[in-house]
């Protein structure tokens, strides 16, 4: 008997979170973006993860050899966060086709097993489902965590893993069972190599297995814990690994796509200082947590500073050291928090953890039936409030979806069917201007090249300058005539549509004073 109801319940307890995502994810209108391609906040590094997926399927699975559509670099290789999800995308293409969805559902997979890891892990700690399912719901509230758990951004895949370790550890805390220990730093060391910032987690693990000795009358050494210390530090190994590898191999091609060093506080100065505080606490403070959440969160801490005696002291140890770790993220990322609001995602880890070890609290202080209601309740309503007000924020989100740095990509992409039948080659490299993303109108051509920026920047020397390093067409995405006439003295116009016009440059190559007089020959049209 016991055997079947323990089957049933886990039935049950499937079924209902099967709900609840399914209930959130129509609630919060993801059903209408889940096919759709990048658009809204970020479109620029969201089209530099698609470049890496699509690079990989175009141009070869070499998982080492990363690239972008953008030539600027050498050849266009680029480096960034560890490619795992990337190649994988790129292969499930094998069977897709080049499907913008793709990384997106597996971003959101990702995610969302691990926010079912922190359900599991509340309950193994607290031992009580409903307050668990409400701690895993609290990311809901976030329109930060609900626009980027379905996005092509790493950092939600990467939250993900970190959670699934998060829960393999705890089981291996209670359990110490030591499989659940390697896979808890396997899935640590994933998180980290796609975003390192993600490392203050495992080095928090290690950190606190070096501390715990101290505490014990015994030898420091005999009271080390070997896998755990030796599981750490292959973990820092490994991503440090990656990350000298993504340095020289950036160096190599001469690729100044993205920053991969630290932008910390002391670098900048004390105007610059209060104008991203500003932007911190006042532009995307709402869109981290509702304003309700955001006072749970510190009457949460408040209580656990009050009450620390009570805590689980393995449980606020840890805390503490994650608190330190996510402080000194803060400190040497500070200028990026000005206008990346992903960067945040970071310290979902140690709320979650901050949550679960207040109730904990709570729950060693015994409290009676009706104040443990009240404060479930109380939870609740908090969390439906929160949610209902990040489903308003996120639509906002998408229904500004294209601005001055989408623009360009999101009209390549409506000419998407004109477009396909020129039978432009594949391989045959671009220009696209204006475009201010490195990858976005290039993504949406699938062609590689090159991007120039502002109208300014586009002048004849530097359209030919290109076509000396191989640059066959130009596309230019504007209205502009004094732009569209550099287009007609440089190539023939083979294409014209809704705020774009296509040049052959290698027709208008030998006859550069002809491409002027001979306008709209041989071209299509489409209004």
């Amino acid at each position: 008997m016991k055997t079947y109801t323990g089957k049933y319940s886990l039935i049950i307890e499937i079924a209902i979170a099967v709900l609840i995502f399914t209930v959130l994810f129509f609630y919060l209108g993801l059903d209408e973006v889940i096919f759709s391609g990048p658009l809204g906040i970020h479109f620029m590094r969201q089209t530099d993860s698609l470049s890496f997926a699509g690079i990989y399927f175009r141009e070869g699975f070499e998982f080492f050899k990363p690239g972008l559509y953008n030539l600027k670099n050498i050849d266009g290789h680029a480096a960034c966060e560890f490619p795992v999800l990337y190649y994988i995308t790129s292969l499930v293409y094998l069977v897709t086709g080049q499907n913008f969805a793709v990384l997106k559902i597996l971003n959101y997979l990702v995610t969302i097993t691990g926010v079912i890891c922190i359900y599991k892990l509340s309950v193994l700690l607290l031992k009580d489902r409903l307050l668990s399912a409400l701690i895993a719901l609290v990311l809901f509230t976030s329109t930060v965590f609900n626009y980027y758990s379905l996005n092509y951004l790493p950092d939600s895949g990467a939250f993900g893993f970190i959670m699934i370790g998060w829960y393999f550890f705890f089981r291996y805390y209670l359990k110490n069972k030591q499989n659940n220990l390697y896979t808890a730093f396997v899935f640590f060391t994933l998180g980290s190599l796609i975003k390192v910032t993600y490392l203050v987690n495992p080095l928090a693990v290690l950190v606190l297995y070096l501390l715990i000795p101290l505490l014990k009358k015994e030898g420091y050494r005999k009271s080390l814990n070997y896998p755990i210390i030796l599981s750490g530090i292959f973990s820092v190994i490994l991503v440090a690994s990656w990350n000298i590898y993504m340095i020289k191999y950036n160096n190599a091609y001469e690729s100044t796509s993205f920053n991969t060093t630290a932008m910390p506080i002391w670098n900048i100065s004390r105007e610059e200082i209060a104008i991203v505080w500003d932007h911190f606490t006042n532009y995307w403070y709402s869109s981290y947590f509702a304003r309700p959440v955001f006072h749970l969160i510190f009457g949460i801490v408040a209580f656990q500073v009050l009450l620390f005696k009570r805590s689980d002291r393995f449980l606020l140890l840890l805390t503490l050291i994650l608190f330190a770790g996510n402080l000194a993220f803060f400190i040497l990322f500070y200028s990026q928090f000005k206008d990346h609001d992903y960067y945040f995602i970071t310290f979902f880890p140690l709320i979650i953890l901050l949550f679960i070890n207040a109730f904990k609290t709570l729950k060693n202080l015994k409290p009676t039936r009706q104040v443990d209601i009240i404060i479930k309740s109380l939870v609740f309503i908090i969390i439906a409030w929160g949610i209902n007000y990040s489903g308003k924020k996120l639509r906002s989100r998408y229904d500004a979806a294209m601005d001055d740095y989408s623009r360009t990509g999101l009209v390549i992409q409506a000419n998407e069917p004109g477009l396909d039948s020129l039978g432009i080659p594949v391989n045959a490299k671009v220009i696209v201007a204006p475009d201010l993303t490195q990858n976005g109108g290039l993504l949406m051509l699938n062609r590689m090249g090159w991007n120039i920026e502002r109208p300014e920047q586009i002048s004849i020397e530097r359209i030919e300058s290109l076509v000396e390093e191989g640059a066959e067409y130009l596309v230019l995405v504007t209205k502009d005539s004094l732009v569209l006439e550099k287009g007609y003295q440089t190539g023939k116009l083979v294409y014209t549509g809704k705020g774009i016009s296509i040049f052959d440059l290698e027709q208008g190559a030998g006859s550069r004073g002809q491409g002027a007089g001979s306008r709209g020959q041989g071209m299509k049209n489409i209004d």
